[in-house]
């Protein structure tokens, strides 16, 4: 499934650095850019900035949760299979 075209908004709470990502999710620096370059889930100011990647989207992803992933991407905050990603992480 190619991801929807809409940019990937996140909160200052839900943005990991690759490193903070890298330490959350266990996953390393090149795998957390394939994820990135397949499902757009990051954001780069500029080709100097830093990746920020969606916290609660690399949790989806590796629960092969994609319908959660797109409810998110829509803004779908509320719904449950968003939310219960949120809950788990702690997040508001």
């Amino acid at each position: 499934m190619m991801p929807s075209a809409l940019p990937f908004l996140m909160l200052p709470d839900e943005a990991l650095k690759l490193k903070a990502a890298q330490d959350r999710t266990g996953l390393s620096i090149p795998a957390l850019r394939r994820i990135n370059r397949k499902h757009r889930i990051g954001r780069q100011t500029s080709a100097c900035a830093t990746l920020e990647l969606s916290y609660p989207a690399l949790v989806m992803i590796q629960h092969g949760d994609i319908i959660a992933l797109e409810k998110l991407r829509c803004g779908q905050r509320a719904d449950p299979d968003v939310r219960r990603y949120f809950d788990l992480l702690g997040l508001p």
